[in-house]
């Protein structure tokens, strides 16, 4: 008798087992299919039409959607703002960007350009027989180098830099800095003469080629310029020569400036008389 009821409760006890079991599994799938419909629901489904997206203006909305990974349907629950910010800032022209997932179902996004102020070219690497090799780039105010300049981006109306890339090791951003200083300082003379470029020397410092009328050019040699006091104060010294020489009129292919003790001079070489 003992043998047949505890040969029963065994059995009882495995069925009860089986069916925890069965009930549990049942309740897991169930979870799971409720966890997937609204996983794919569309009440949880961010859509390209709702990103919203700010302070973007050198790069499309649909250029912005496609780094972003959002120009298609996607689950709210899968957005990685971290993720989605990265792969924004891979474009160049992106300075700073912010990703917010907004509940249920929509994203917003902030975004800050580099505003280009000078076309920095420098050397990258040399070629196979030993020729420097160089890239354009634009930098910004902040003397940020940030992005290689393609086909169609650069217009002509940016200042030009030219710099050799080891010639300024721990000093790129300050002589880019002041570089984009002497441009803005030299854009007051454009009733004497045009900017053509600014380059950058280790040994001689700064250097600017301008364009006069007659398409005579001249080479301003501004040495090494410390501060913006420096700046305009070669500038000003510069008018005034140039200013001189229009009224006798000549033409100095060259102006070169001399430190000497606390002073500035300037000098005035390859002088051309004017012909009507």
């Amino acid at each position: 008798m003992r043998r047949v009821l505890s040969f029963t409760t065994s059995c009882g006890l495995v069925a009860l087992t089986y069916l925890t079991v069965v009930l549990v599994s049942a309740c897991f799938v169930g979870l799971e299919r409720l966890s997937a419909a609204i996983h794919d629901s569309d009440y949880f489904a961010v859509m390209p039409e709702r990103v919203s997206i700010e302070g973007a203006s050198r790069l499309c909305r649909s250029e912005i959607l496609l780094l972003a990974g959002l120009d298609r349907r996607v689950s709210w629950f899968d957005i990685n703002e971290h993720r989605i910010e990265l792969f924004i800032r891979t474009n160049g022209w992106i300075k700073r960007c912010v990703v917010n997932a907004v509940f249920p179902n929509k994203v917003r996004i902030f975004i800050e350009e580099y505003e280009p102020a000078i076309v920095v070219y420098r050397r990258e690497t040399r070629g196979e027989k030993g020729e420097a090799l160089y890239a354009m780039w634009f930098a910004d105010r902040e003397g940020t180098v940030f992005k290689k300049t393609f086909p169609g981006e650069h217009r002509g109306d940016l200042p030009l830099f030219f710099v050799e890339n080891d010639a300024i090791p721990g000093r790129q951003r300050e002589i880019v800095e002041r570089a984009i200083e002497i441009a803005d300082e030299w854009k007051k003379h454009r009733n004497l003469c045009v900017l053509r470029s600014v380059s950058y020397d280790a040994f001689e410092g700064f250097s600017l080629e301008c364009e006069f009328p007659r398409r005579h050019r001249s080479a301003v040699l501004l040495g090494e310029v410390e501060g913006k006091n420096a700046v305009a104060q070669r500038s000003e010294l510069f008018r005034r020569a140039a200013d001189g020489l229009l009224a006798k009129r000549l033409f100095a292919g060259e102006y070169l400036f001399e430190g000497r003790g606390g002073d500035t001079t300037l000098v005035t070489g390859k002088l051309v008389q004017h012909r009507d």
